[in-house]
């Protein structure tokens, strides 16, 4: 890409300022333009277009754009700008920073379920005094679904800590750092081996509620789960009544099929639930913004 582009923002809920300060420094010979501030032919004119929930009609209606740039890993934000021409290429959330991060949620969500922290809490606040021994984490197997980057590095960074790391995914990962399963005839078993399960699925046709309650049943009894790729791959009600039974003994759930839950949702107050506001893998402008431009392999 060359010349001097308008990189367009529509950005959700996004921070104008920490945005567009950030692209005048990854492209600083281009104009970077907050969507409703654009003109008519700034809008016409838009190369490159940098978007979380656009709305609809929106996509359709910059008739220079050449690529559009998904601040999320995944791509469902996208359905409700059906203008979207199906040609045209997306490029989604996949920078380092990004799966540093995740890695890093995940580890501190495995490692707080693993030494039992979420009961400790809750002794804390009863004032009980009831040490527990812990076991050694090569002794805790956790199974990571969804090897993309993120689950990748996850799944390494978990390794390096001395957890029994496997994974799965529909596809083999060859180069994965760790063991892995591949193919929906595998996910049985690898749903069995899980202590944890960590689920950073994508939202597609096949993963959409595939952590239903059968499914759920495969697990250890008293099995834990970090939930941070996508909510709708998890079927709530059933998770709920298998945490208020203790067949899965704790969830840490950053992403939900409703986000905020209703306020008299269970999610709040259950015992067995660790809730944050999905924030296992926010976008960072800055490295975010430096990682694009490096993709896109402009100097703008």
């Amino acid at each position: 890409m060359t010349g001097r582009p308008i990189v367009l923002f529509q950005i959700d809920g996004g921070d104008r300022e920490d945005w567009l300060g950030a692209a005048a420094r990854a492209w600083p010979e281009s104009r970077a333009i907050w969507a409703p501030d654009a003109s008519s032919a700034d809008l016409a004119a838009a190369t490159v277009a940098i978007v979380w929930r656009p709305p609809g009609g929106f996509l359709g209606s910059l008739p220079s754009l050449r690529i559009v740039v998904s601040t999320a890993a995944g791509l469902d934000h996208l359905a409700g700008d059906r203008s979207l021409p199906p040609t045209l290429p997306v490029l989604r959330r996949q920078d380092p920073a990004t799966a540093a991060a995740m890695s890093e949620y995940v580890l501190a969500a495995v490692l707080a379920q693993h030494r039992d922290f979420p009961r400790y809490a809750a002794d804390q606040a009863a004032g009980r005094w009831i040490p527990c021994p812990a076991p050694m984490a090569a002794e805790r197997r956790v199974i990571v679904l969804g090897l993309g980057p993120l689950g990748l590095a996850a799944g390494a960074l978990l390794a390096t800590v001395g957890f029994g790391v496997a994974g799965w995914s529909r596809s083999r990962k060859p180069d994965a750092a760790f063991p892995t399963l591949a193919g929906w005839e595998t996910l049985h078993e690898a749903l069995s081996r899980a202590d944890t399960l960590v689920n950073l699925l994508p939202s597609t046709p096949d993963t959409r509620g595939l952590l239903d309650g059968t499914r759920m049943d495969l697990l250890p009894a008293g099995a834990t789960l970090v939930h941070a790729g996508r909510g709708d791959t998890l079927v709530l009600d059933e998770l709920l009544a298998r945490l208020d039974t203790g067949r899965i003994g704790h969830a840490a759930l950053d992403v939900l099929p409703e986000e905020p839950p209703p306020p008299a949702s269970p999610l709040w107050h259950h015992p067995r639930v660790t809730l944050t506001p999905h924030i296992a893998a926010l976008p960072l402008p800055e490295p975010f913004l430096r990682w694009v431009a490096a993709t896109l392999n402009t100097d703008l």
